[in-house]
């Protein structure tokens, strides 16, 4: 099995685990989004992003590897043009200093990526109930669910590759897959306020 389909595998298992805990049936479907829940989502995932992009940034500087370095791209600045859309302070959504924080090791920072980039690909499907939903239709564009259009499925492919080249311990990045979305989960669904998480293959 390769380490991509462990992953794959691992994240699979942990949906269904959060699914059950959370009791996702009793959740309204992603599809029913209004402002509040929008705005809800924004300030969430920036607080996710602005956490996880700090930790891999910072990772990235204690181990210098061009193909990883080149390879990463903040969408802090998606999520802002976002808030500022709605009227909102995009520095007072998510304040916290995470300067120091930074993984063990590349490989659990890899795992982590893995999220990270994935969730790129449910926001896509997300990007296309936000436009037909009729709350929202006075927002002129939703940048960060839009992210990299057409692009996002070529820049996943790519991100495999990174994946399968730079991963030395499995089982580290295989952990942190599962660590880290459940960390999505806690921080956009837990209080039961949210849509369901979004999974794709």
């Amino acid at each position: 099995m390769t380490i991509i389909s462990k992953l794959q595998h691992t994240l699979n298992v942990t949906y269904l685990e959060i699914s059950s805990e959370l009791k996702y049936h009793e959740l309204p479907p992603v599809t029913i989004v209004d402002e509040e829940k929008y705005r809800s989502m924004l300030i969430g995932n920036q607080y996710i992003h602005n956490y996880l992009e700090s930790k891999i940034n910072n990772t990235l500087l204690l181990s210098i590897t061009p193909p990883l370095t080149d390879f990463f791209h903040s969408r802090l600045e998606w999520l802002s043009k976002d808030l500022i859309s709605l009227g909102m302070s995009p520095s007072g959504a998510s304040s916290d200093d995470f300067s120091n924080e930074k993984f063990e090791s590349l490989s659990a920072m890899l795992g982590a990526w893995y999220v990270l980039e994935g969730s790129m690909l449910g926001n896509r499907m997300i990007y296309n109930w936000l436009r037909s939903s009729p709350h929202l239709s006075h927002i002129p564009e939703f940048y960060f669910h839009k992210n990299y259009d057409k692009q996002v499925g070529k820049r996943w492919r790519q991100f495999h590759a990174l994946i399968t080249e730079h991963v030395e311990d499995e089982e580290k990045c295989i952990n942190e897959v599962a660590k880290t979305f459940r960390f999505y989960a806690q921080v956009l669904y837990k209080n039961n306020n949210q849509v369901r998480l979004v999974k794709v293959a």
